[in-house]
């Protein structure tokens, strides 16, 4: 009898003679690594045979048998079909209303003792099919230390398109954002979170796409008191995420409760866009700052608006709250109706907090369009095109120097920008210059010229201009579309 012989049995479908004889050969010859080869793929067909919940037990003894081979870790081909089995009955125990997790246990400690192809597909699919359970498994972050990071194959790293043509997350990233989730659940483990960074550093740095990395670097390292790292590492992360509340409450605790920029961080997740029911923990926060800091008005004002969701929602107050209003300073305080102009005031300092370390660029007002609160500019570094301003800026004018952050990404000309405000007075610019000459305005053309720089139909009528006319005046550097160049414009004259 040989390999082929029970290879040709298995395949015929008669399994328990193909298993005898595979079993005779091995008892004959236990060494023989066709041998072992024969009754591992007959192993294969068994485990194939009993995925279900219902015949556990089976399939458990099945794998015990096959771990008790001891095949090498060349035996590629049938580990890799082993794989995908153990991974199937992974996913059919957790089809179940009440996953039983016992034996997610008893068959991840089976795992361990077999020498699957890695990496490799069907070994990406074993992750996969533990990942299911992420959240509620105690022994998730134990099988991914085991399964290991370095096993993730090309593939794990790129989105997997849905029937709906919408793409999910990454495997690579899912398994990321939930093992780190684990560290930080607790209890806390210096050790194995710092041992997971260079990981998380390396997901970070290869895959700026992913989303929630940084997120979550910053949490583990705010878990082990490194708030002056955990700023910088949760500040991409944070300008991505900047319309989201809990980014900035977030951002907040990476400041001592002390620091002015706490409460600006507060005061900014109180602008943004949230259901009120949410804002509790937030309101709570700046509360006790604003105490802290002698602002009782202030203070009361957001506990009423924290009264009057808990009231709405049939909650009970929070005990730090209801304690708040039985004290003395609470009775003889009269509240605002909102305290809008309080997070207006902290607008500016909680922009600077998140863009500050980016640099800021002088530009110069090209165009204002009010109705859509947009403008075209020219910067100090050659580059032009349009930007929404919105209420940031009033009373704009064309020649105006702004200071201003952008994104470093513009949109059919469109720049986004982060930060926007006034220069000072007082400032300078090589996008502006004085300007004196002759003007020169050709017959039948409703613009002219002087001294090389370009005067605005609208500046010659406004101003009555004619050819020949002695003017001097301020100038900026302006686009010229048609000419695909820069060019001088008029924008103050005064006649001579």
């Amino acid at each position: 009898m040989s390999f082929a012989d029970v290879n040709a049995l298995r395949k015929a479908g008669n399994l328990e003679q193909a298993f005898e004889m595979a079993q005779a050969e091995l008892t004959a010859d236990p060494e023989n690594i066709w041998n072992k080869r024969s009754i591992a793929w007959v192993y294969f067909e068994q485990l194939k045979a009993a995925i279900h919940p219902d015949q556990f037990d089976t399939f458990m003894q099945v794998l015990t048998a096959l771990s008790e081979l001891n095949l090498p870790t060349e035996e590629t081909m049938v580990m890799e079909q082993i794989a995908w089995q153990v991974g199937k009955m992974a996913f059919a125990l957790q089809k179940a209303d009440h996953v039983q997790f016992d034996k997610l246990d008893r068959l991840f400690q089976a795992l361990t003792r077999l020498p699957f192809a890695k990496p490799s597909a069907s070994y990406s699919f074993l992750l996969k099919a533990y990942q299911k359970s992420n959240k509620d498994w105690g022994q998730y972050p134990a099988f991914v230390a085991w399964w290991g990071f370095e096993n993730l194959m090309p593939e794990d790293y790129l989105p997997d398109e849905m029937p709906d043509g919408k793409k999910s997350m990454a495997l690579a990233e899912q398994v990321t954002i939930a093992y780190a989730r684990k560290l930080i659940e607790g209890p806390i483990d210096k050790e194995k979170i710092e041992a997971f960074f260079p990981i998380l550093d390396h997901i970070i740095n290869e895959h700026p796409e992913y989303q929630y990395p940084p997120y979550f670097k910053g949490k583990l390292l705010l878990a082990i008191g490194d708030k002056e790292n955990m700023f910088s590492a949760f500040l991409p992360f944070a300008r991505k995420k900047q319309t989201e509340f809990w980014v900035w409450e977030q951002l907040g605790e990476s400041f001592p409760h002390t620091d002015i920029r706490y409460a600006a961080c507060l005061c900014r997740a109180l602008m943004c866009r949230a259901e009120p029911q949410f804002l509790g923990k937030v309101r709570t926060k700046l509360t006790e700052w604003l105490l802290a800091n002698e602002q009782p008005v202030e203070a009361k004002t957001e506990i009423e608006a924290i009264a009057a969701v808990y009231q709405a929602e049939g909650w009970r107050l929070p005990p730090a709250i209801q304690a708040r209003n039985q004290e003395d300073w609470f009775q003889k305080t009269n509240a605002l109706p909102d305290n809008r102009a309080l997070y207006q005031q902290f607008q500016t300092p909680a922009e600077e907090i998140l863009f500050g370390d980016l640099p800021e660029e002088v530009i110069v007002v090209d165009f204002v369009n009010r109705d859509k609160g947009a403008l075209s500019f020219v910067s100090e570094v050659g580059s032009h095109g349009g930007l929404k301003y919105g209420k940031h800026l009033r009373n704009l004018q064309i020649g105006d120097l702004l200071l201003v952050r952008f994104s470093g990404e513009s949109r059919d000309g469109m720049h986004r920008i982060f930060t926007i405000k006034p220069t000072l007075k007082e400032t300078t610019s090589d996008l502006l210059r004085p300007f004196g000459g002759i003007v020169s305005i050709r017959s039948n053309q409703p613009f002219g010229f002087a001294d090389q720089v370009f005067l605005e139909p609208e500046f010659v009528v406004k101003h009555r201009l004619s050819d020949g006319q002695p003017i001097k005046g301020d100038c900026m550097l302006s686009w010229n579309s048609k000419r695909n160049a820069m060019a001088w414009k008029a924008i103050r004259i005064s006649k001579t």
